[in-house]
This record gives structure tokens, sequence and C-alpha cells, in this order.
């Protein structure tokens, strides 16, 4: 899950692709659409640790799939740090010298 930052806008290139993700789990379940419910309220949650997606490019040739590890990507949405030291429950993510920020608490 990508963070949300009511302080910041990540704006992507002028081109546009067209990409295959692939987001694999194992969990224990008593039939598939159980588990398959598993999956979707964990892909859900905004702090959920299963974030390791493989993605790859639809329109190349021999797709080279790319491992992503959106846990790594995580930054501070006030000063841009890199951090999982907090992330409320729609998806905001701040470290811990801003939760100690007066400013950051009147946000």
């Amino acid at each position: 899950m990508e963070s949300v930052c009511p302080a910041r806008s990540n704006l992507g290139g002028d081109t546009i692709s067209e990409y295959k993700i692939i987001w694999e789990i194992e969990l224990e379940a008593d039939n598939p659409l159980e588990a398959s419910k598993k999956a979707l309220e964990i892909q859900r949650d905004p702090v959920s640790t299963a974030l390791v997606f493989k993605v790859a490019k639809i329109t190349e040739h021999r797709p080279k799939f790319h491992n992503i590890d959106l846990l790594q990507d995580r930054t501070c949405c006030f000063c841009g740090k890199k951090t999982t030291d907090h992330v409320s429950d729609d998806g905001i993510v701040w470290c811990d010298d801003c939760d100690s920020n007066e400013d950051f608490l009147s946000i």
C-alpha cells in the first residue's frame, strides 16, 4: 500500500504503462472462498506488512518481474524520512520524530 500523504503529492511521469502485479500469500482456511476472503482482508488492512509484489510491464516481449517491497518504501508524510514507526487506519504514515511534534498533532 502506498502511503496516503495529505501534505505531499507523488506525481508520476508523462507516460503510463500496463503492468502485471502478482501478490502471493499462504494462509490456512477451510475452503477456497474463505481463503480468498482472508487474503482480501489482509490486502485492505492499512497496517498490513504483506506488501511484497512481483511487477512486470505486460507490453514487454519477455517481461522481467521485479520484487517490490512497499514496506521498505514507506515514508513519513510530514518530513519525508523512511519509516514504519506509525501507520493510521487510513494509511497515513509518520515517524517518531513527527509524532512528538506539536505541529503534527494539530493536523
